[in-house]
């Protein structure tokens, strides 16, 4: 993209085991924990033993359970060397199209000021989801869309090459 620096995929070694940005690693769901005053996180290990934290309120709809495995992308490692880990979507998948029903909107500021519309649509099994995409200010809502699913954060779907199936 013009005017984007292009940075490397940020790799960090803990003891002998390699983690690098993009790749799956699957993790041990060990228990749920609650640290005081602040929020509820899945304690996770790899398959060296290295442990890592998941904040678990992102993830709720995803199923995940103590003592079963998770696949996670290693999203991102800061400069810190702090590991972000994003599990596989139960239902979704990156780089498909999916039917998705808007049920609503809600805008929001995000962490740099800007305002983001968040949308809210019934999905797999009549589940409600939440994404990102472009402004669908056009389209009455309720409606029904096609969308390409072009990333997943923090259990949100980022959705492009949109299109309006009908309007309900």
């Amino acid at each position: 993209m013009p005017g984007k620096k292009h940075r490397e995929n940020r790799s960090i070694y803990i003891y002998t085991e390699k983690f690098t940005e993009g790749e799956w690693h699957p993790f041990k769901i060990l228990k749920m924990i609650e640290i005081p005053d602040d929020e509820c996180y899945f304690m996770m290990e790899s398959r060296q033993g290295n442990r890592m934290l998941m904040p678990a309120k992102y993830y709720a709809n995803y199923g995940i359970e103590p003592k079963s495995t998770v696949l996670c992308r290693i999203d991102k490692i800061n400069c810190s060397g702090r590991i972000f880990l994003e599990p596989a979507h139960p239902y979704y998948a990156t780089g498909e199209l999916y039917d998705f029903k808007l049920t609503k909107k809600r805008q929001m500021i995000d962490r740099k000021n800007r305002k983001v519309e968040r949308y809210f649509m019934m999905g797999h099994r009549n589940k409600i989801f939440e994404a990102i995409t472009e402004d669908l200010n056009h389209l009455l809502i309720p409606c029904r869309i096609q969308a390409r699913i072009t990333g997943i954060r923090k259990g949100v779907l980022i959705l492009r090459d949109i299109k309006l199936i009908n309007n309900c």
